[in-house]
């Protein structure tokens, strides 16, 4: 089951307060220290500190706690820095700041998913830009391109769910598989999904993608995304697939919508 989305997920690459002085603390956590995120979420709160921005990872057998605050009601910014560092289980205290209105959280590299794939970030809008030039200069061309490349990639990714998946000990049959990819991909920003498998023998599957990244760039079809699918249900069943939209949202429909077939059924 794809779940609807509850609320956007905010990633402070970059933190913006206009006239605010902003502080970053990045906090390493005994993470057996029951409450320990608590007491420092609390003594900001008690110093006036404004929570702009912040997040946790797990490093090694720690909790890191980054946080962004503004100190525009924070009259001793040392003493806060002393209060934190004195908790009990504040392992290590890095400070960053203050700098005025704006900084970004450059003390984080790189940047990394499904357990240290490195990752890098456009927005969809100069992702769609990109996509929409190479079509200016490559004509119908680019949608071939496009395409090999998004396959390429499919399979991969795919690929790669399914090592993870069985290095946690998870046997996933292959609709399984292909639900935890939209999921996935879902939580990566790509689209809102709706994955139905209407059989699998022989293979025909809808895909519904709500606000795809791809049909900002209001061409004439999504031709990356259309490999990412062949390349994505080739590795999972392990066929040569088709795949057809039938509506797309850069010709005015609601959301994209995708056939994927086994070629061998069409």
């Amino acid at each position: 089951m794809i779940l609807s989305p509850i609320r956007e997920k905010e990633l402070p690459f970059i933190v913006c307060a206009p006239n605010k002085m902003i502080l970053q603390l990045s906090m390493l956590l005994d993470s057996k220290k029951i409450g320990v995120h608590g007491r420092v979420l609390k003594v900001f709160v008690e110093r006036g500190a404004e929570i702009l921005a912040s997040y946790l990872q797990a490093v090694g057998e720690n909790i890191e706690l980054v946080c962004f605050l503004a100190l525009s009601d924070v009259k001793n910014i040392e003493d806060l820095i002393s209060q934190v560092k004195g908790l009990e289980g504040v392992k290590e205290l890095e400070v960053y700041g203050p700098h005025p209105g704006i900084t970004v959280d450059d003390a984080h590299f790189p940047f990394t998913v499904r357990r240290g794939a490195r990752m890098i970030v456009f927005s969809a809008e100069r992702y769609a830009q990109v996509l929409a030039r190479l079509r200016e200069l490559f004509g119908s061309g680019a949608d071939l391109i496009l395409y090999e490349m998004g396959k390429k990639h499919g399979e991969e990714m795919a690929n790669a769910l399914q090592k993870m998946a069985r290095e946690a000990g998870v046997d996933l049959k292959p609709a399984q598989l292909a639900e935890l990819m939209f999921r996935y991909l879902q939580s990566c920003g790509w689209a809102k999904f709706k994955l139905s498998i209407v059989s699998e023998e022989p293979l025909q599957a809808t895909i519904r993608a709500e606000d795809l990244f791809e049909a900002l760039a209001k061409s004439e079809g999504c031709s990356l995304f259309k490999g990412e699918l062949a390349g994505i249900f080739g590795a999972i069943y392990k066929l040569d697939i088709k795949v057809e939209e039938e509506v797309c949202k850069a010709r005015g429909a609601e959301a994209c919508v995708f056939k994927v077939t086994s070629k061998q059924s069409s």
